[in-house]
């Protein structure tokens, strides 16, 4: 038995949406691609950062750099010229003023690249800050656990004494 096609009929199941009309995905199609997703996003999350690291590394840079600006704020505040000093054998940054003084463990290690004239005998670098705002200019490198990857490098610009953080991820 054959039916005549009525156009009036098949353009109301095209606009219900009908299951064998329509294209795309329904709710639950997208909600388990989504759910999916997340739990690859979670699963990936959890295997390549720790909370705990993220956190130790980010206090670590914020110490220095905030030794870093403290010696350049003060030696413009004061007019006279701040040592920013940096002992690798203690593992400690202090300012020559005596307002900041700083003690990493020994998971950390520091190396630092200076003008020659900024390196005493003892294993300790200094970066000068002047009245106007300028320095010596250096490089400070924050390894931990004697990875070759550093977590951090400051980078403390000669002409305006300005530090740029650069953070490895």
């Amino acid at each position: 038995m054959m039916r005549a096609f009525n156009p009036r009929r098949f353009r109301l199941r095209r606009h219900l949406g009908c299951a064998s009309d329509r294209d795309g995905f329904s709710y639950i199609e997208a909600l388990i691609v989504l759910a999916i997703m997340g739990l690859m996003f979670a699963v990936s999350m959890a295997r390549t950062s720790n909370p705990e690291q993220i956190l130790q590394k980010g206090r670590i840079v914020n110490e220095i750099t905030q030794g870093l600006n403290l010696a350049r704020a003060h030696a413009i505040k004061q007019g006279e010229v701040v040592d920013f000093e940096i002992n690798l054998q203690q593992n400690r940054i202090s300012l020559n003023s005596g307002h900041f003084e700083r003690e990493f463990d020994t998971s950390i290690s520091l190396s630092v690249v200076v003008a020659a004239s900024q390196i005493s005998q003892e294993e300790t670098g200094a970066i000068q800050f002047y009245k106007d705002g300028s320095s010596t200019g250096g490089v400070i490198t924050i390894h931990k656990d004697e990875v070759e990857k550093p977590l951090a490098v400051l980078r403390v610009d000669w002409l305006t004494g300005n530090v740029i953080v650069d953070v490895s991820r």
